[in-house]
């Protein structure tokens, strides 16, 4: 058995984003030994980032605690298997290759945001900016690939939301027809912010009349002014 002292260390760099510096230390140093113990044991039991250690067949051959909560199951759950065993994504075979990639290659792999869904979870999905590195050990042999995401869904929904205000501000008022407006709201929301959207007005108002005063009745009819449709997508 060889002795290894690893070293990972988060880097904040502009943009808010975090890369992970990793490197290795010799064993024979004891001291060093020690502070590289530690900083395997925090990362693999409180640290928030959740960190997969894939073999070199891309099976999971160890995860830590986040991981364990963000895939909603326990090592021997999942233990053994590939990533789109656990989590459903939207192109399991683009991640894959990215991993496979980085094995060959050794070029690691930074920041892709990846949506996916865990398996065993009934809730919605996650977003996660997603890292992958090569493992390799002294003698420079492949030992498989490390696998960081971070969650990031709240702060890609946030940005999700500013987009869309702006969107709307951009693309709704420059007309003073109601149906023009409407057909601008439909448009900014789709397929951005929504798959469908439908706006419906007081018909009152589409016959140039006005508006009932008051809250708006049950029986108020109502016109349907604009709908988009997000367009469907080829093989899906």
């Amino acid at each position: 058995m060889v002795a290894v002292d690893l070293r990972i260390r988060p880097l904040l760099r502009e943009d808010g984003s975090v890369a992970w510096a990793v490197f290795q230390d010799a064993a024979d140093d004891h001291k060093a030994s020690g502070m590289g113990t530690a900083v395997l044991e925090a990362l693999f039991r409180q640290a928030p980032v959740a960190l997969y250690v894939l073999d070199p067949t891309l099976r999971i051959a160890a995860c830590n605690a986040a991981a364990q909560v963000m895939c909603q199951a326990v090592p021997e759950q999942i233990v053994g298997r590939r990533l789109s065993d656990v989590y459903d994504f939207p192109d399991p075979d683009d991640g894959q290759n990215i991993l496979r990639g980085v094995l060959e290659s050794g070029a690691s792999s930074f920041e892709h945001v990846v949506c996916f869904h865990a398996r065993n979870a009934s809730e919605v999905g996650c977003t996660a900016r997603v890292s992958a590195f090569r493992l390799e050990d002294r003698q420079g042999t492949v030992q498989g690939v490390a696998v960081l995401a971070v969650d990031v869904t709240q702060r890609e929904q946030a940005r999700a939301r500013s987009r869309i205000v702006h969107a709307v501000r951009e693309r709704v008022g420059r007309s003073l027809d109601l149906v023009t407006t409407c057909q601008d709201l439909a448009e900014a929301l789709v397929p951005g912010f929504a798959d469908v959207a439908v706006v419906e007005v007081v018909d009152a108002l589409m016959r140039g009349q006005d508006r009932p005063p008051g809250p708006v009745g049950r029986d108020v009819p109502l016109r349907r002014a604009a709908c988009r449709t997000r367009p469907p997508t080829h093989g899906r």
